[in-house]
Formats: C-alpha cells, sequence, structure tokens
C-alpha cells in the first residue's frame, strides 16, 4: 500500500498542475494575447505552426515561467510581460513548479525502487 502511494501521489500532484496550466491558459487566453499583441513570439508561432491551442499555450507558459531568454532574444517586449496580471503569472508558476515537483519525486521513487 505504502508503495502505491510513493507513485500515485507524485503522480496526482503532476496532474493536477497540468490540469492548473491548462485551465488557466484556455481560461485567460484572451487576457495573455492581448497584453502580449506587439511581442514576436506570437507572431512566430502563427508563421511556424499555425494554430494549435495546446502547442499555443505550452509557449505561453514558457515565456511567463522563464521569460529571460525570451527577452534576451527580442521576442517578448517586457512592457507587455509586466501588463499580465500577476495572479496569472503566479498561477503558472506555481502549477508549472507543481509539476517539475512531481517528475522529482517520480523520478526519486523509481531509482530508489529500481535499487532494491
Amino acid at each position: 500500500m505504502v508503495k502505491l502511494l510513493l507513485v500515485f501521489v507524485p503522480f496526482f500532484i503532476g496532474m493536477v498542475g497540468v490540469g492548473a496550466t491548462a485551465y488557466i491558459v484556455f481560461r485567460y487566453m484572451r487576457v495573455i494575447l492581448t497584453c502580449l499583441r506587439e511581442s514576436r513570439i506570437v507572431t512566430l508561432f502563427f508563421e511556424d505552426f499555425g494554430y494549435s491551442r495546446l502547442m499555443f499555450s505550452l509557449i505561453l507558459v514558457g515565456v511567463v515561467v522563464f521569460p529571460g531568454r525570451h527577452i534576451a532574444e527580442g521576442t517578448l517586449i517586457p512592457k507587455e510581460l509586466a501588463a499580465i496580471p500577476r495572479s496569472i503569472v503566479l498561477g503558472l508558476r506555481c502549477a508549472f513548479w507543481l509539476q517539475v515537483l512531481a517528475m522529482t519525486s517520480l523520478l526519486v521513487v523509481c531509482l530508489y525502487g529500481s535499487t532494491r
């Protein structure tokens, strides 16, 4: 029973993170797109991939959680990033770190289980 909990608890935490990310991005997509109207990241995405909500949501999460690289490359304008409401940014960051925590703990459980 304990072994099952060691696997299912991190899996559940990861699914909560994925669900929270999907909810936030799909619910507030218009708000985020309104804030990122001038950024090249949006126009580059539509030129390369066409319209795919899933891929675009993943790109938006990457832009919001790790903006430094996109600002350095010039694909994201810092003023537009600052225009995104803090609650959306905080929610996406928390959901991202929930997923990282879940994957790390699953990796630890798998490595521990393989050595026993």
